[in-house]
């Protein structure tokens, strides 16, 4: 909003309900329009709430997309529809291409599958956009401006023709349409020098403009903060004019130059020249600097213009304007740093992304030299843009065959009148929340629940209304468990699982009335008591099997249904009233595993009866398993990847392994305060997962250390611990190279034998050292390379002679290296006289 504010001062996070003015005060611009600001964040909040993200009224639905001319073209139908709240309205049918608020738009000509998308933002529009707002009677001066809600309808590749594409279809490229901007501001008014000595004059600092002032700085450029650049202005850019002729190149002819030399133009201002297709597409205009203003001309520099050769009034069309601004140019981001803009009042831009348009306000005030921000004691805290905020709908799937349009399918909801709504729905009682009794956590669909918690206290069932006591039975309420068969029996002495069995458990079931209504509890029989449940054989059976599934590396759990029989449960005041407790599946995250989850707090379809059923896993609780480091033994500087394995998969927010560290010497005594890797404090073993690794890098070993030392890491996870060692050594160099024979005598079958030598033996992988020769025409190794086996300290290579005809003794030299470090040897070969 462009407006000559004095400040903006609504924040949602306020919670105002409302603004209350007094007696004898000054009345303030910004005062009223925050209390407008209130009412509208209220009307569309609650808009929001009612109807969604977006819908439309049935009875007058706009913005349904059909095809027109045959198929060849699209049109809009008039009507209403709600986007975040805000209120859309369409007065006629019309083509998408005559979309009053995108001009120059066109249809895609690329044959696929679109998403048509309906976008809405608030543009303000002063006298410049619309005179009529102007009242003719007080002489032409403007009054107040308006926020005018602007929709667009356009139109998203979303695959070729014949993709399968939906409503509910996610897609990167629709994640980025409507992603805000993720960078952020700050600003301040320049601190003061507090290193100041009785020999030095501080500088100025603080605000130091004499008038107070409402800077906006807005992005020019859009892209990353390394990419991106700004524009600002000390009266929040509302120094425009119409732009009415340019009758010669350099000299525009506009409405006025301004009210005075402070709100008005000059010499050496920068403008922006734009127009309404320029900002309904939500795109800079030209900027180019001012060298001169004579009555109702503005004689610009095109030679300087930004972007180059774009000044000229055929790029301007539509309700053309020229738009003032204090900086000089753009200006780049620098992130990170205070950047001035005048007499004190700094920016600093953070990384991220920055959309064309995004602004900010600086309220700068004179009485106190400061600006208005909001501060983190006595530092700024950066901000997100205030706007422009842009809302979007899904409205249609269409799909454009090089020839003709078609709809596949209509995305934008429909909601009745709220006098059009019939109940039709049967009275019931419904489960609002399923528990354990202790520890009393809910107990939720498709997870793992350990078999002590579950069997050895209950299960806990929420409702919103008491229930018969008489209905509610081991017959209506019961736990059933899927027993893997033949493994269960022990009578079939096999390990392997070809079906299951069910066994329903014996159930001590009780109904009460709670604070909020109904509640059933069902416990395992024999184990009324929470804590008397050492003497019950049915938990035992489950132990056990457990533990067998464990030792026999199966699955580790046992899959529970519980069931609430809803037809033959009925309400307490009403025996008309049943239990309706269907639950219908939701998707859940459970760590980074999504799973099936119960749509709670209210079961049920709105119909008479209904069976609640869920299901979940009795588990053993997780330990430690064990611990592992690979390779077992690196030299300095080498790493190593340690993993922790327990014994089931991590419950949900993960495990926690922690981790520590001693070093011990070659008789395995311990080092105090020794240090000869970097080993982090804990691991986490994410939800779901069985194992997880760690690394352990900066490997050493202190200088008076004569050989390797090890490494011993413990982990420790639910009182378990597991240990594994890592050998550290010194980093492994060549050392010799010797060769045999020295001398031999030239021809195809003559060899003599290398042998390389390690200062140590080569690791898991082994070592390879290339291998090369002076003058391989007389002689050359027979492989580039030659591999030291893991564990050993040398290997041989052999050497021939090419065969080549040569007179005189030829010395040649072959080279080994290794690590950074390399050994020659000379041979000498003979020469041979050839009959």
């Amino acid at each position: 909003m462009k407006g000559d504010f004095t400040r903006w001062s609504f924040k949602p996070q306020n919670h105002y309900h409302s603004v209350l003015k007094q007696q004898g005060r000054v009345d303030l611009d910004a005062d009223w329009n925050e209390q407008g600001a209130i009412d509208h964040h209220r009307t569309e909040t609650e808009a929001l709430d009612v109807i969604g993200q977006c819908g439309a009224p049935a009875d007058n639905a706009g913005f349904m997309l059909t095809t027109a001319a045959g198929g060849k073209g699209l049109q809009v139908s008039k009507g209403r529809a709600y986007v975040d709240g805000i209120l859309c309205e369409n007065e006629a049918d019309l083509p998408v291409t005559s979309q009053p608020d995108l001009p120059g738009f066109k249809l895609p000509t690329v044959p696929g599958v679109y998403i048509a998308y309906l976008r809405v933002w608030l543009r303000h529009i002063t006298t410049v956009e619309d005179d009529l707002i102007r009242e003719s009677a007080l002489s032409g001066p403007d009054t107040c401006t308006r926020a005018r809600t602007v929709w667009q309808v356009d139109f998203l590749p979303a695959g070729a023709v014949g993709a399968s594409v939906n409503c509910a279809t996610s897609l990167p490229a629709w994640d980025s349409l409507i992603g805000a901007s993720t960078g952020k501001m700050m600003a301040q008014a320049a601190p003061f020098d507090t290193a100041q000595t009785p020999c030095t004059i501080p500088a100025k600092a603080g605000f130091r403009r004499l008038e107070n002032q409402l800077y906006r700085v807005e992005v020019h450029d859009a892209g990353d903060a390394a990419k991106a650049t700004f524009k600002w202005s000390r009266d929040n850019g509302s120094v425009v004019t119409s732009w009415m002729d340019q009758k010669t190149d350099p000299n525009l002819t506009v409405s006025n130059t301004g009210r005075d030399s402070v709100l008005g133009f000059a010499p050496g201002q920068w403008v922006e020249l734009s127009d309404d297709t320029s900002d309904l597409n939500l795109k800079s205009g030209t900027l180019v600097p001012l060298t001169n203003v004579q009555d109702q001309t503005l004689v610009i520099d095109p030679a300087q213009a930004i972007p180059a050769g774009s000044a000229k009034i055929a790029n301007f069309t539509i309700n053309r304007k020229v738009r003032r601004w204090d900086s000089i140019g753009v200006i780049s981001m620098t992130p990170g740093k205070f950047q001035d803009l005048e007499d004190g009042v700094q920016v600093q831009f953070a990384a991220g992304t920055y959309a064309t348009g995004d602004y900010w306000m600086v309220p700068a005030r004179t009485l106190k030299a400061d600006v208005e921000w909001p501060l983190d004691g006595s530092s700024p805290v950066a901000q997100p843009p205030l706007g422009i905020r842009r809302h979007y709908c899904r409205l249609a799937i269409v799909q454009f065959d090089g020839t003709n349009w078609a709809v596949q399918g209509t995305c934008l909801p429909t909601f009745p009148p709220l006098t059009g709504i019939t109940s039709g729905q049967d009275k019931g009682v419904h489960i609002t929340n399923v528990r354990l009794i202790k520890p009393d956590n809910p107990l939720l669909n498709d997870t793992d629940v350990l078999v002590t918690d579950l069997l050895g206290a209950g299960i806990r069932v929420l409702c919103d209304g008491a229930l018969n006591a008489v209905s509610v039975q081991p017959e209506t309420c019961f736990l059933t468990l899927e027993l893997p068969w033949p493994f269960f029996d022990p009578r079939q002495d096999s390990n392997a699982i070809i079906g299951y069995e069910y066994l329903v458990l014996p159930g001590d079931v009780q109904t009460a009335v709670g604070s909020a209504g109904g509640e059933i509890t069902w416990r395992l029989k024999g184990s009324s008591a929470i804590t008397a449940v050492g003497g019950s054989p049915t938990l035992a059976f489950v132990l056990n099997l457990l533990s067998r599934l464990q030792n026999a590396q199966q699955k580790v759990r046992i899959l529970a249904r519980f069931t609430l029989k809803g037809n033959y449960i009925w309400s307490q005041a009403d025996p008309n009233v049943y239990l309706d407790g269907e639950g219908f599946g939701v998707e859940q995250k459970s760590g980074s595993n999504p799973s099936i989850g119960v749509r709670l707090p209210q079961s049920g379809d709105g119909r008479r009866g209904g069976d609640f059923e869920m299901w979940f896993f009795l588990a053993l609780p997780v330990t430690l398993s064990g611990l592992a480091i690979a390779p077992p033994s690196v030299n300095i500087g080498q790493n190593a990847t340690g993993t922790v394995t327990l014994t089931s998969a991590a419950p949900a927010g993960g495990a926690v392994v922690n981790l520590t560290s001693i070093v011990l010497d070659a008789a395995g005594a311990q080092l105090p305060g020794s240090t000869i890797a970097t080993v982090p404090a804990s691991v986490t073993v994410p939800a779901g997962q069985n194992s997880a690794t760690f690394p352990i890098t900066n490997t050493t070993l202190p200088p008076n250390a004569g050989g390797p030392l090890t490494l011993q890491v413990t982990a420790s996870f639910a009182g378990k611990t597991a240990q594994a060692n890592l050998s550290i050594g010194r980093a492994i160099t060549l050392t010799n190279l010797v060769l045999n024979p020295v001398t031999i005598l030239g021809g195809p079958s003559s060899v003599v034998t290398g042998t390389v030598t390690l200062s140590g033996p080569a690791p898991a992988a082994g070592a390879i050292v290339a291998l090369a020769s002076n003058n391989p025409n007389a002689a050359r190794p027979q492989t580039p390379t030659v591999t030291v086996p893991a564990n050993q300290t040398s290997a041989n290579f052999a050497i021939t002679t090419t065969g080549q005809a040569i007179n005189a003794a030829v010395a040649v030299q072959i080279t080994a290296t290794f690590a950074g470090g390399s050994h020659s040897a000379q041979m000498t070969v003979l020469g041979q006289r050839l009959a």
